[in-house]
């Protein structure tokens, strides 16, 4: 900026001062003279800064709209990038709620699995609980049975016993009584 404005202050000075270019060079002294070349020296001086002010001013320019056209750009770049960020973010919020209810709806059938095979072991237990009642009292039957058995088991060998020497006591009788039949006989007869 010191540049431009520096450039800005020889514009107006070559344009605040008249040069007078139309006196001739015979007629002028040597200080004219002087004058003459210091002026023109400084005409050529000012149109060199005016052409330099004018290159700066168009650069300046071109500077600018770069910089706009950047500045545009950049914009809309950020723009994207917010829009970008916007809606991943609404997808991150949109994918932590599916993942919260699949979440919890495998959580639920977990527990319901949990809770169907509980319900699953404790009917088994409860079957074999039963079972095993009934087996105890089928086992306890059938002891009290086997006992039943065993004790009329145990009667009849008493009773066949009892018959078998009754048996042998009959035949000891018939055969006592047969001899003395026959005693008594022999005895009746004589």
């Amino acid at each position: 900026q010191g540049v431009l404005v520096a450039a800005r202050k020889a514009r107006e000075m070559a344009t605040a001062v008249p040069v007078k270019e139309e006196v001739k060079l015979e007629e002028m002294s040597s200080t004219q003279y002087v004058i003459l070349a210091e002026n023109q020296r400084k005409k050529k001086a000012l149109q060199d800064v005016k052409h330099k002010y004018d290159a700066l001013l168009r650069e300046n320019q071109d500077l600018l709209e770069e910089r706009a056209a950047t500045n545009e750009e950049n914009y809309n770049a950020c723009e994207f990038l917010r829009k970008e960020i916007l809606r991943k973010s609404e997808k991150i919020v949109s994918l932590e709620n599916v993942f919260d209810q699949r979440e919890a709806q495998v959580a639920a059938e977990h527990e319901a699995l949990v809770r169907a095979a509980t319900a699953r072991d404790d009917a088994a237990t409860e079957e074999a609980r039963r079972k095993e009642a009934a087996a105890k009292r089928q086992v306890a039957e059938l002891e009290a049975e086997l006992a039943a058995v065993s004790g009329f088991k145990k009667r009849r060998d008493e009773v066949e016993a009892e018959m078998e020497r009754l048996r042998v006591e009959a035949e000891d009788l018939r055969a006592g009584q047969a001899v003395l039949a026959g005693g008594l006989g022999r005895k009746f007869i004589e």
